[in-house]
Formats: C-alpha cells, structure tokens, sequence
C-alpha cells in the first residue's frame, strides 16, 4: 500500500472535498481522484460518499482514516528514529523569496543550525520563478518560493510534468502598513483610490514584491496602479524606516510583515479592500529520493514552523 495515498486520503477527509484536497495538495483534480479511486479498489471499501457539496466518509471510512492517520504517524515517527542514529552534516543551498528572507525563514534557520551545529546552510535570495528554475536545473534541491493565486492551475501542471513538489506552508494577501500618525491608520480598510492620494514606498522592480503589488494594484485601478511610488528601494529595513517616519505608506504580504518585531511595534496594518488570498508561500523540491537527510528535516521544520508559529 502507498503511503502517498494515505495522505492523500486524509487530506481529502480533511478538506471533505477532492476539489479543495487537489488544490491544497497541488495536483488535477482528476489525479487525486483516481488516487482514492485506486485505494478503494486496493482495500475493497467505499471510502467516500459524493454529493454536490463534497465528499463525507462512509462508517468504513471513518474506521480507516483512524488506521491511515496513525500509520502516518508511525511512517513519520520511524524517519525520525533514522535521523536520530546519525549527525546532520553537510551543505544545503536553499534559494528563497526575498521577503521569507526578511521574516520567518532567518528564525527558522537560526533554529535548524542550533540544533544542527555541523550542517551548513546557505540561503540565496532569488524571484519565486527563478527559484523554481533553479530547482527544475538541478542547481538546488529545495527552494521557498511563492504561487499567485492567478497562477495556480498553470503551475499545478508544471509540477506534475516535471516531478516538482510545492508544498504550501500558508496563504497570504497584501496589506497597506502604516505609521499610526498616518491619515489611514484609523481605517480597517482602504480602497486602492484612498491609497492613491499619498506617497507610497515600495520596491524597485528588479525585486518580485514590487512587480506583484504593480500588477495586482493595475488590475484594481484599471491600469493606472499606484501613482504616488515616492520611494523605491531593494531593502525591506529602508521601506519599514521611510514608513515609520510617517513619511510613505507601504504594500507588503500581511501575515510575513507581522512576523517581523518593528512592523508590529511601529506600523498599523489596514486591509485593502477587494483582497482576500492573493499567494500563496511555500517549499518547492524535486519529488523522490534526490533530497539529502539535512534538507528533508529542513522541509519538515518548515512545516513545523508554519503549523505553530503566528505567520
């Protein structure tokens, strides 16, 4: 029995849709269907009941997501005995977003190489379709990179074509940071024309933040997209300083800005009308045996982090 289609099970249980477990999972619908398909035929069990608003477990399957989480668990808990027998050593070259770079992956790192004193890591910031780039080369294994919400369907398909896994951690959206003297700080929420009518801060457009938040603010503002870019810099600590100084507003992903001390200590975040998930972040990697021990336990802190921590 494939331990893959376990998880898949219980994912599909989890969001009691195949639809939303395809998409949360990164594969075609019609993938993750024959999938289940395959371990009902496997077992000899109905496992779900469809209907037009999902799927819900049958009694049998209800039994059996029991047995599947905890052989998962088991699956999982054998890896880590195998990990504990040896030191992680080596190299891993990590390439990542700039703004992980600027929030929780240096945390996330700094606690990987604590427990890991003899592993190295080197962490090289790129665009998210560089990153995937490098990662289809052969350059580097493992990447942290993100996925429009746009762009979602077309990179399911590059994925599958090229044995990519991208596993997303969390979702985000953009969201205007200000200082608390700002003229929007007493708003939850503003709309694109509001922002438009002060200097903003954002980043030059060699650097993805920048190109993202042009992109999505034309679509809003029917092509015009944020007028009043003041400030423009390839440093996130220069953009948080000019908005603190009360000097600019700024656009940034709102649950990776949060992770950050300053950010929460000096600006006021206010929600930008017409946004709910705009990307998501996550780690992208080449599926199979190709991963060292050390990147593997990386990925699985990654996941740690992003299941416990506030991101």
């Amino acid at each position: 029995m494939n331990t893959k289609h376990l998880a898949y099970l219980v994912e599909v249980a989890k969001c009691g849709s195949i639809s939303k477990a395809a998409k949360k999972l990164y594969l075609s619908q019609p993938s993750l269907s024959a999938s289940i398909a395959a371990l009902e035929e496997e077992i000899g069990v109905v496992l779900f009941r469809r209907s037009r608003s999902g799927v819900v477990l049958t009694e049998q399957g209800e039994q059996i997501i029991e047995v599947a989480v905890e052989i998962l668990r088991g699956v999982d808990r054998i890896e880590e005995i195998a990990r504990q027998d040896h030191v992680l050593t080596g190299q891993i070259r990590l390439s990542a977003i700039p703004a992980a770079c600027g929030s929780f992956l240096v945390d996330l790192i700094g606690r990987a190489q604590e427990r890991y004193p003899h592993l190295s890591i080197v962490v090289q910031e790129q665009r998210p379709r560089y990153i995937i780039q490098q990662v289809l080369r052969g350059e580097i294994n493992l990447g942290v990179t993100s996925v429009l919400q746009s762009q979602e369907a077309d990179y399911r398909n590059l994925f599958q074509e090229t044995r990519l896994t991208y596993e997303a951690l969390y979702e985000d959206k953009l969201c205007l940071f200000v200082a608390a003297e700002h003229p929007l700080a007493k708003q939850t929420v503003a709309t694109v024309d509001e922002m438009n009518q002060y200097p903003m801060t954002c980043f030059q457009e060699d650097v993805y933040l920048h190109q993202l938040v042009h992109r999505k603010h034309s679509e809003q503002s029917k092509g015009f997209g944020l007028v009043r870019i003041t400030y423009q810099f390839n440093n996130l600590d220069n953009i948080k300083k000019i908005a603190c100084n009360n000097l600019a507003g700024t656009i940034l992903p709102k649950r990776m800005a949060q992770q950050d001390e300053f950010i929460r200590s000096h600006l006021v975040p206010v929600d930008i009308a017409g946004q709910d998930v705009d990307f998501s972040v996550g780690a992208i990697y080449r599926s199979g045996g190709l991963l060292s021990n050390g990147e593997r336990r990386l990925i699985e802190m990654l996941r740690e982090f992003a299941e416990t921590e506030p991101i």
